[in-house]
Protein backbone atom coordinates (compact mmCIF):
# COMPACT_ATOMS: atom_id res chain seq x y z
CA UNK A 1 0.00 0.00 0.00
CA UNK A 2 1.53 3.35 -0.69
CA UNK A 3 1.56 5.85 1.79
CA UNK A 4 -1.06 8.26 0.50
CA UNK A 5 -3.66 5.29 0.06
CA UNK A 6 -3.18 4.63 4.11
CA UNK A 7 -2.82 8.44 4.70
CA UNK A 8 -6.62 8.67 2.35
CA UNK A 9 -7.98 5.63 5.03
CA UNK A 10 -6.79 6.95 8.00
CA UNK A 11 -8.82 10.55 6.75
CA UNK A 12 -11.86 8.34 6.11
CA UNK A 13 -11.68 6.13 9.70
CA UNK A 14 -11.61 9.47 11.53
CA UNK A 15 -14.44 10.80 9.95
CA UNK A 16 -16.31 7.55 10.36
CA UNK A 17 -15.47 8.02 14.09
CA UNK A 18 -15.84 11.34 14.58
CA UNK A 19 -18.33 13.10 11.96
CA UNK A 20 -15.45 15.34 11.72
CA UNK A 21 -12.76 15.95 9.32
CA UNK A 22 -9.23 15.59 10.86
CA UNK A 23 -7.31 19.19 11.04
CA UNK A 24 -3.84 17.29 11.10
CA UNK A 25 -2.01 14.02 9.47
CA UNK A 26 0.95 12.54 10.61
CA UNK A 27 3.04 9.99 9.90
CA UNK A 28 6.27 7.93 10.50
CA UNK A 29 8.12 4.66 9.11
CA UNK A 30 9.22 1.45 10.81
CA UNK A 31 12.51 0.47 10.49
CA UNK A 32 15.10 -2.50 9.71
CA UNK A 33 18.39 -3.10 11.00
CA UNK A 34 20.82 -4.31 8.59
CA UNK A 35 23.74 -4.56 11.28
CA UNK A 36 23.99 -4.75 14.81
CA UNK A 37 20.98 -6.50 15.65
CA UNK A 38 20.22 -6.24 19.89
CA UNK A 39 23.71 -4.61 20.54
CA UNK A 40 22.12 -1.14 21.16
CA UNK A 41 21.52 -1.72 24.42
CA UNK A 42 24.66 -2.26 25.22
CA UNK A 43 26.39 1.11 23.12
CA UNK A 44 27.35 -1.06 19.87
CA UNK A 45 27.06 -0.54 16.06
CA UNK A 46 23.96 -0.73 14.09
CA UNK A 47 22.77 0.32 10.73
CA UNK A 48 18.94 0.76 10.89
CA UNK A 49 16.86 2.32 7.62
CA UNK A 50 13.44 3.31 7.57
CA UNK A 51 10.87 1.36 5.50
CA UNK A 52 8.40 1.94 3.30
CA UNK A 53 5.70 1.00 5.58
CA UNK A 54 4.18 3.35 8.25
CA UNK A 55 1.58 4.38 10.96
CA UNK A 56 -0.88 7.31 10.43
CA UNK A 57 -2.41 9.41 12.64
CA UNK A 58 -5.56 11.28 11.89
CA UNK A 59 -6.44 13.86 14.71
CA UNK A 60 -8.49 17.18 15.65
CA UNK A 61 -9.24 18.85 18.54
CA UNK A 62 -11.31 17.01 21.02
CA UNK A 63 -12.60 17.69 24.84
CA UNK A 64 -10.89 19.76 26.84
CA UNK A 65 -8.44 17.77 28.45
CA UNK A 66 -8.83 14.40 27.07
CA UNK A 67 -6.85 12.04 25.15
CA UNK A 68 -9.68 9.93 22.62
CA UNK A 69 -8.22 7.14 20.52
CA UNK A 70 -9.50 4.18 18.48
CA UNK A 71 -7.61 1.87 15.87
CA UNK A 72 -9.77 -0.05 13.57
CA UNK A 73 -6.34 -2.88 13.60
CA UNK A 74 -6.77 -3.41 17.08
CA UNK A 75 -10.32 -3.40 17.12
CA UNK A 76 -10.26 -0.59 20.35
CA UNK A 77 -10.77 2.82 21.79
CA UNK A 78 -10.54 4.62 24.57
CA UNK A 79 -10.35 7.91 26.39
CA UNK A 80 -8.76 9.37 28.94
CA UNK A 81 -8.16 12.50 31.20
CA UNK A 82 -4.78 13.80 29.57
CA UNK A 83 -3.78 14.61 33.47
CA UNK A 84 -4.43 10.75 34.84
CA UNK A 85 -3.16 8.79 31.68
CA UNK A 86 -0.73 6.56 33.57
CA UNK A 87 0.94 3.59 33.23
CA UNK A 88 -0.98 0.09 32.70
CA UNK A 89 -4.57 1.96 32.57
CA UNK A 90 -4.97 1.74 28.96
CA UNK A 91 -5.11 -0.61 26.48
CA UNK A 92 -1.61 -2.10 25.86
CA UNK A 93 -0.95 -0.06 21.84
CA UNK A 94 -2.95 2.98 23.82
CA UNK A 95 -0.40 2.98 26.36
CA UNK A 96 2.53 4.43 23.87
CA UNK A 97 -0.08 7.20 22.63
CA UNK A 98 -0.38 7.80 26.58
CA UNK A 99 3.04 7.99 27.53
CA UNK A 100 3.97 10.27 24.88
CA UNK A 101 1.51 12.83 26.04
CA UNK A 102 2.46 12.80 29.50
CA UNK A 103 5.89 13.16 28.64
CA UNK A 104 5.47 15.45 26.52
CA UNK A 105 3.26 17.72 28.82
CA UNK A 106 5.54 17.08 31.79
CA UNK A 107 8.59 18.43 28.63
CA UNK A 108 7.37 21.82 27.33
CA UNK A 109 5.58 22.19 31.23
CA UNK A 110 2.11 23.52 29.62
CA UNK A 111 -1.06 21.57 29.39
CA UNK A 112 -1.81 19.80 26.62
CA UNK A 113 -5.33 20.48 24.72
CA UNK A 114 -7.79 17.77 23.96
CA UNK A 115 -7.15 15.15 21.33
CA UNK A 116 -9.02 12.96 19.12
CA UNK A 117 -6.87 10.29 17.14
CA UNK A 118 -7.70 7.50 14.22
CA UNK A 119 -4.45 5.38 13.90
CA UNK A 120 -3.97 3.63 11.02
CA UNK A 121 -0.95 1.20 9.67
CA UNK A 122 0.57 -1.03 7.41
CA UNK A 123 3.36 -2.12 10.08
CA UNK A 124 2.57 -5.64 10.85
CA UNK A 125 2.27 -5.77 14.67
CA UNK A 126 5.54 -7.52 15.93
CA UNK A 127 6.47 -7.97 12.83
CA UNK A 128 10.29 -6.66 14.16
CA UNK A 129 10.10 -3.39 12.03
CA UNK A 130 8.97 -1.41 15.12
CA UNK A 131 5.64 -0.52 14.77
CA UNK A 132 5.70 0.56 18.44
CA UNK A 133 8.76 3.16 18.33
CA UNK A 134 6.30 4.55 14.73
CA UNK A 135 3.36 4.90 17.06
CA UNK A 136 5.31 6.86 19.64
CA UNK A 137 7.29 8.69 16.80
CA UNK A 138 4.08 9.80 15.39
CA UNK A 139 2.25 10.69 18.46
CA UNK A 140 5.22 13.43 19.86
CA UNK A 141 5.14 14.74 16.18
CA UNK A 142 1.35 15.12 16.31
CA UNK A 143 2.13 16.75 19.73
CA UNK A 144 4.75 18.90 18.37
CA UNK A 145 2.55 20.44 15.22
CA UNK A 146 -0.67 20.73 17.71
CA UNK A 147 1.76 22.95 20.64
CA UNK A 148 3.73 24.41 17.83
CA UNK A 149 7.16 23.01 20.80
CA UNK A 150 9.49 21.62 18.68
CA UNK A 151 11.79 18.88 20.10
CA UNK A 152 15.65 18.84 18.82
CA UNK A 153 15.06 15.11 16.98
CA UNK A 154 17.51 13.34 19.68
CA UNK A 155 15.54 14.72 22.74
CA UNK A 156 12.17 13.58 21.04
CA UNK A 157 13.63 9.89 20.37
CA UNK A 158 14.63 10.02 24.10
CA UNK A 159 11.13 11.01 24.77
CA UNK A 160 9.49 8.11 23.20
CA UNK A 161 11.93 5.38 24.80
CA UNK A 162 11.40 7.30 28.33
CA UNK A 163 7.43 6.20 27.17
CA UNK A 164 8.37 3.13 26.55
CA UNK A 165 9.78 2.29 29.40
CA UNK A 166 7.72 3.76 31.80
CA UNK A 167 4.13 2.89 30.02
CA UNK A 168 4.26 0.45 28.03
CA UNK A 169 6.92 -1.70 30.61
CA UNK A 170 9.02 -2.67 27.72
CA UNK A 171 13.19 -2.12 28.50
CA UNK A 172 14.14 -1.53 24.45
CA UNK A 173 17.31 0.42 23.19
CA UNK A 174 17.42 3.64 21.68
CA UNK A 175 17.69 1.86 17.78
CA UNK A 176 13.87 2.30 17.07
CA UNK A 177 13.30 5.60 17.92
CA UNK A 178 16.35 6.96 17.14
CA UNK A 179 16.05 4.95 13.51
CA UNK A 180 12.35 6.09 13.12
CA UNK A 181 12.98 9.48 14.43
CA UNK A 182 15.95 10.56 12.15
CA UNK A 183 14.72 8.20 8.80
CA UNK A 184 15.53 10.00 5.60
CA UNK A 185 14.46 8.65 2.22
CA UNK A 186 16.79 6.20 0.77
CA UNK A 187 19.55 6.54 3.27
CA UNK A 188 20.16 4.52 5.86
CA UNK A 189 21.95 5.01 9.25
CA UNK A 190 25.10 3.83 10.93
CA UNK A 191 26.02 4.95 14.42
CA UNK A 192 27.76 4.01 17.38
CA UNK A 193 24.61 3.89 20.19
CA UNK A 194 26.70 5.53 23.13
CA UNK A 195 27.86 8.52 20.97
CA UNK A 196 24.93 9.02 19.36
CA UNK A 197 25.96 10.59 16.36
CA UNK A 198 24.90 9.05 12.98
CA UNK A 199 25.96 8.86 9.58
CA UNK A 200 24.04 8.76 6.89
CA UNK A 201 24.86 6.68 3.84
CA UNK A 202 23.08 6.42 0.17
CA UNK A 203 21.40 3.20 -0.54
CA UNK A 204 20.21 1.98 -4.09
CA UNK A 205 16.37 2.88 -4.06
CA UNK A 206 16.65 -0.14 -6.31
CA UNK A 207 17.64 -2.63 -3.17
CA UNK A 208 14.67 -5.14 -2.38
CA UNK A 209 15.42 -6.49 1.53
CA UNK A 210 12.98 -9.89 2.37
CA UNK A 211 10.76 -9.51 4.77
CA UNK A 212 8.86 -12.48 6.89
CA UNK A 213 5.86 -10.08 7.49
Amino acid sequence: MTLASLADRGLQGYRRRYRSQAEWLIAAPGRVNLIGEHVDYNGGLVLPAAVDRHVVLAAGPGPEGRLLAASAAADQSWDAAMAFCSPQSEPFWGRYLAGVAVLFQQRIRQPLPGLQLWVEADLPTGGGLSSSAALEVAMATLLETVTERSLEPKAKALLCQQAEHQFAGVPCGIMDQFAVTLARRTRCCVWTVVLRKPTFFHLDPRLRLPARV
